[in-house]
């Protein structure tokens, strides 16, 4: 009889969705994101969670990245602002809203530290801020703005990994996210990357599965338990000339961490 152990959360996650080689990026997308993924070689990366040795792999070395506050800002704003229920769901008068308001969001942007930053910065003093409002902005464009910073986040942390020589090739997501189809688009036009979500989303259970199935009777090792239990629903393409149009506001939401840090440390 063999007994097979589990793992840690985010961790047993990976198993489920098929991140298992280097440069594939795993992200949990729920009310924070964690962002996962695996490097042969042990890198001096700053502003990572890690490298840990033998983490989730043998020989292989993990690496974490992660935002506190993601869709729980979503659920913060509708709470605050008093969005309504839209046919029984929660968020129906906020999913056609990205639609409305252009990128950008005529000015508005939003720093996603509401409960610090985890990375690249580490920095538990960093706020949320809302800039740039004038009396022509509206909570339309206040609510695109929050999906951007959190996009602009994961932006922020993939280019942390390639400027520090782990090349990014995709992102492969679980999660509530998954269920919006203009936020994943946004955050896959934000970065430059694929993103891949499966049909299982359920990655923390189908990992256990995958564990258990590699070391049993069907399969011999985690790569080949996972490349055949794990199968992609769909696969959301950036639109490159959206790229290029959201990195001046990209750059202005690392200007403006940058010129408000000393003040929030305050």
């Amino acid at each position: 009889m063999k007994i097979v152990q589990g793992g840690i959360d985010a961790h047993i996650a990976m198993f489920g969705l098929d991140v298992l080689k280097p440069g594939k990026l795993g992200v949990i997308m729920g009310t924070s994101f964690v962002h996962l993924c695996l490097s042969d070689q042990n890198p001096d990366m700053k502003g990572i969670w890690g490298p840990y040795d033998g983490a989730v792999l043998d020989d292989m070395w993990l690496l974490e990245g992660g935002q506190i506050s993601a869709s729980g800002l979503v659920n913060w704003f509708r709470h605050n602002f008093h969005i309504p229920e839209k046919d029984g769901n929660p968020y129906g008068h906020l999913l056609e809203i990205p639609d409305e308001i252009p990128i950008g969001a005529d000015g508005v942007t939003v720093l996603d530290f509401f409960q610090g930053n985890r990375t690249p910065y580490k920095d538990a003093m960093a706020k949320g801020v809302i800039f740039g409002l004038n009396i022509k902005h509206t909570w339309k464009h206040i609510y695109r703005a929050v999906l951007e910073s959190v996009s602009y986040g994961t932006q922020n942390i993939v280019r942390n990994f390639e400027e520090q020589g782990y090349p990014v090739a995709s992102i492969t997501a679980c999660g509530g996210v998954t269920k919006d189809r203009r936020w994943l688009q946004m955050i896959s036009d934000v970065t430059g990357k694929p993103i891949i979500v499966n049909e299982n989303i359920q990655a923390g259970v189908l990992g256990c599965c995958v564990v258990a199935a590699s070391k049993g009777r069907f399969y011999n090792d985690f790569q080949s338990a996972a490349e055949h239990m794990v199968k992609p629903k769909f696969i959301v393409e950036p639109d490159m000339k959206n790229h290029e149009e959201y990195q001046p506001y990209f750059h202005k939401y690392l200007e403006l961490y940058e010129s408000l840090k000393d003040l929030m440390h305050q």
